[in-house]
């Protein structure tokens, strides 16, 4: 999970350094496919904690999860109902990774406290 978690650092930090530019047409798209994408890296960190992480269903859920919400996105665009469904794809991802944090948030704290004796 590390490795993973580790790209998805290495990507971010070379995507800023560049000042890559998206088209403003574009830019929905991508936004809502890097909320998918990062709710798929802290769901593989939780499942990390749990030790049940598995490369397979990470690598495919980032790249299914960004690609489907993206579509949701832009048919909901096409279909003429412009972005009304892009915070219907966000909410569930921010619900998804904000329960996420929270999990490790709590195991993180509890085997800290267990290394103090507290």
């Amino acid at each position: 999970m590390l490795w993973a978690l580790l790209a998805f650092l290495i990507t971010f930090a070379l995507v800023w350094l560049a000042k890559l530019a998206i088209p403003l047409g574009c830019a929905p798209y991508v936004a809502i496919a890097l909320v998918a994408g990062f709710d798929s890296v802290v769901g593989g960190w939780r499942a990390s904690l749990e030790g049940k992480y598995d490369s397979g269903i990470f690598v495919t859920g980032f790249f299914v999860n960004a690609a489907a919400a993206s579509l949701f996105a832009y048919i909901g665009d096409a279909i003429g109902i412009g972005f009304s469904l892009i915070p219907a794809v966000a909410v569930p991802f921010a619900i998804r990774i904000f329960t996420n944090l929270g999990y490790i948030r709590r195991y993180l704290l509890q085997r800290w406290r267990a290394s103090k004796g507290v």
